[in-house]
């Protein structure tokens, strides 16, 4: 009997650990569905979000139960911003934004304390002419590498399409500015292109240079191009391709091993179906590119990532590389998944390219990960989708490397999602705590959103947990937009009648 009890009180300690709880924001008056906003993170107990609407700016502190604590507005911003970037640390964080006044676009700087008040006055950190006629243009592209000790400004003139101009000014964690160059990157033609730029611990820049098949968005070749910190040259080297027609380049810095992971699904000939799974890094030690791996994507793993539906050779075709996740011991997790749409009314309307995503965006990982896991940017589709159109997400599949780039084991999440003319509430976020991946998505309970929770542990098993409790129903979470805050929570944006409110769950 007294086995029996403590079994039972161990099992309910048990679930009690495992258990997640819900917290949700009221409405506010402004939060309209127009609104603009990012989750900053967690500051002296409190949820920081920026919040904009139209010429108004805001930083808005929640408590521990997300209840309203302050909400300060940012009266020394200009009325009208291009684009906002910010750099978060444990005490303070910097707020980087672009506008424009005539012809000149300014790219300046703001402190904030873990208050949300604002430490130091606004600051230039670098101004661009340009024609008068030009409005509301994107100038520059922030870089902040891994440790956070080293931000790049980067800015580039692709007039010329043979001989693109860039320029990049390098700061520390202090913003202070360590160091300015130009350079020029010789380009091909209209069948080659540049891939994301990226920044290591060193201050190091590195990009791939992609050269396509016809102009398409096919890879036939790759160069990656390293510009070392405080050089104002640029050096080139071939990285292998095996002969092989790669799909989009995803690439990820390995800063404990000083080099750059790059992999992507590939191709035996054009417009065929996906064959299997491309691997190899540059090595920043040896300057140059490691021998290729080829990973052959089993029968197995292609019933498990299509459910056994449809034929096996196209079972990937569809398949986007969503997230990269370095680990400790210098091997990698992988996730793709299932995307695509239809439009009633066109049966072609189906198109892989119109959703190649270059966009990176970084989230702290916990554990037995380390820091500066890549996202994808869920907004960034090449041209806007007709109002009929069907939203589909479907299975994850998740990969896991060793450091030579073998692949270890894979599995799948499975899930089915789709909904009509808006993509926010499909899809998934991963949230990494206890050691584990784990998956948060919506799924319809008739005509509701409920959260699931599906987690993957470091040896490759699956665990479906039961479905998140004390969801209110009046509010349906965007989990494709949340953002890890701590070890153990995650904040989501949700809908709430026509505002925006914010969810936080907590393991």
């Amino acid at each position: 009997m007294n086995n029996l009890i403590a079994t039972y009180i161990l099992i309910l300690l048990t679930v009690q650990l495992q258990a997640q709880y819900l917290t949700y924001t009221s409405p506010e008056k402004e939060d309209n569905k127009q609104m603009n906003y990012e989750i900053l993170g967690k500051y002296n107990g409190s949820t920081i979000i920026y919040k904009n609407i139209k010429t108004e700016n805001w930083l808005v502190l929640y408590d521990n139960a997300m209840k309203l604590k302050n909400k300060i507005k940012l009266t020394t911003l200009p009325t009208k911003l291009i684009n906002v970037d910010f750099v978060t640390y444990p005490n303070f964080f910097y707020m980087i934004y672009q506008h424009q006044k005539k012809n000149i676009v300014y790219c300046e700087a703001i402190k904030f304390d873990a208050d949300g008040k604002k430490m130091e006055e606004n600051y230039i950190l670098d101004t661009t002419s340009i024609p008068v006629y030009q409005n509301e243009n994107k100038i520059y592209q922030v870089l902040v590498s891994d440790d956070k000790q080293k931000i790049a400004i980067i800015k580039a003139n692709k007039k010329n399409e043979r001989n693109h101009l860039f320029a990049d000014i390098i700061y520390n964690a202090k913003l202070e500015k360590q160091y300015k160059r130009r350079y020029a990157i010789a380009m091909d033609g209209k069948n080659n292109f540049l891939d994301e730029f990226m920044i290591d611990n060193d201050g190091d820049i590195y990009v791939a240079k992609c050269y396509s098949v016809t102009g398409s968005e096919f890879v036939n070749r790759i160069d990656m191009l390293h510009m070392p910190y405080t050089s104002d040259s640029i050096y080139s080297y071939p990285i292998d391709n095996k002969d092989k027609i790669l799909d989009e380049i995803m690439m990820k810095m390995d800063n404990v091993n000083k080099r750059v992971i790059i992999q992507t699904f590939f191709y035996n000939k054009r417009r065929g179906n996906i064959e299997g799974y491309y691997v190899t890094f540059f090595d920043k030690n040896n300057l140059k590119g490691n021998t290729p791996n080829l990973i052959k994507l089993e029968d197995s793993l292609r019933i498990s990532a299509k459910d056994g539906v449809g034929s096996l050779k196209t079972a990937f075709n569809d398949f986007f590389i969503r997230q990269v996740y370095p680990r400790k011991d210098g091997g990698f997790i992988v996730a793709a998944e299932s995307y695509y749409t239809t439009v009633r009314g066109n049966a072609n309307a189906w198109n892989r390219f119109d959703f190649f995503n270059n966009s990176p965006n970084f989230l702290n990982s916990y554990d037995y990960y380390v820091m500066g896991g890549r996202d994808w940017y869920w907004d960034n589709f090449n041209r806007p989708m007709p109002q009929n159109t069907t939203y589909y997400a479907e299975n994850v599949i998740v990969l896991s490397f060793n450091k030579a780039g073998t692949l270890e084991w894979s599995n799948a999440i499975h899930k089915a999602q789709k909904d009509d003319n808006v993509e926010d509430y499909i899809s998934y976020q991963v949230m990494l705590t206890g050691g584990q991946l784990h998956f948060l998505y919506n799924d319809k309970d008739r005509n509701d959103f409920l959260l699931f929770d599906n987690s993957v542990h470091p040896a490759g098993a699956v665990t479906r947990h039961p479905t998140i409790k004390n969801l209110n129903r009046q509010y349906t979470i965007m989990p494709r937009h949340g953002k890890q805050i701590t070890a153990k929570e995650m904040v989501f944006p949700c809908a709430y009648r026509n505002y925006i409110c914010f969810a936080k769950i907590e393991y």
